[in-house]
């Protein structure tokens, strides 16, 4: 167990990095768009385009109007957008964003997109623990690990922030969270518990720590609709009868 730690970027390379967390980056984006008004937090439960005016007006889960646009982009998928667009009538882009969840990859087309889901664990280490950890994995702030069956990626918090020191972010291998699928809004505490354990173990094994790490805090999540595993061929996708499209980081060569 275990796996490998693979490096695919040299210490010189560009890395961008939201922080303290990723809400950062796109913060910065918004700041690098004149005129770009954003409005947050805001749910819209509903789209509705008029017959009449060929506008879009948005609803809240309450039923009240949050606008009318003429134009609506979506940078969404899965059973959000599936739930979203279907009354709507654009059935172009709502083939599109139709969604199945997947262990793994069962084919390259979109006939619907295929999501994996992911384990999430945040562990705040003990102060022995997150030493010992520095100096197995250095001054790396982000890892991909390659060859194992439970742990895909850790992160170290307290690179993007100096309030998150001994703070590591780890996330499972999609193999592993579909063989351990539960409901995400109400994760049993013996799952969380033994999902945190496994994880952890893992954790160690990669970065070949001779020392049990042990955490004073922590939260396990499991990120249903994580990983596009399948790609849409063209960066964005647009219906101009209807004034509508989709975009998002599972479209294009350079799809996630």
């Amino acid at each position: 167990g275990g796996g490998a730690i693979e490096e695919l970027w040299g210490h010189d390379a560009d890395k961008w990095v939201g922080s303290p967390n990723m809400g950062a980056v796109c913060k910065a984006l918004v700041r690098l768009t004149p005129g770009l008004h954003v409005r947050r937090p805001q749910w819209v439960a509903k789209i509705v385009r008029s017959k009449e005016t060929g506008q879009w007006s948005f609803f809240n889960s309450g039923g009240r109007v949050l606008g009318r646009h003429d134009v609506v982009v979506i940078a969404h998928n899965g059973k959000c957008a599936d739930r979203l667009l279907r009354p709507t009538g654009a059935k172009r882009i709502h083939q599109i964003c139709r969604a199945e969840f997947v262990g793994e990859p069962r084919d390259e087309t979109l006939q619907k997109l295929q999501l994996t889901s992911l384990w999430s664990l945040a562990a705040a280490l003990d102060a022995e623990s997150a030493e010992n950890v520095a100096q197995y994995v250095g001054d790396y702030g982000g890892v991909f690990v390659r060859g194992s069956g439970k742990l895909s990626w850790f992160a170290n918090n307290g690179s993007k922030s100096s309030n998150a020191k001994g703070v590591w972010t780890l996330l499972s291998s999609p193999s592993y969270a579909a063989a351990n699928k539960v409901p995400q809004e109400a994760i049993p505490e013996d799952t969380a518990a033994r999902i945190q354990a496994e994880m952890l173990q893992e954790f160690q094994a990669a970065i070949k720590c001779g020392h049990n790490i042990t955490v004073d805090d922590s939260l396990v999540q499991l990120w249903g609709a994580a990983l596009p595993v399948n790609q849409f061929s063209h960066r964005f996708a647009f219906d101009p009868a209807q004034q509508i499209a989709v975009c998002g980081d599972w479209m294009g060569s350079s799809a996630s």
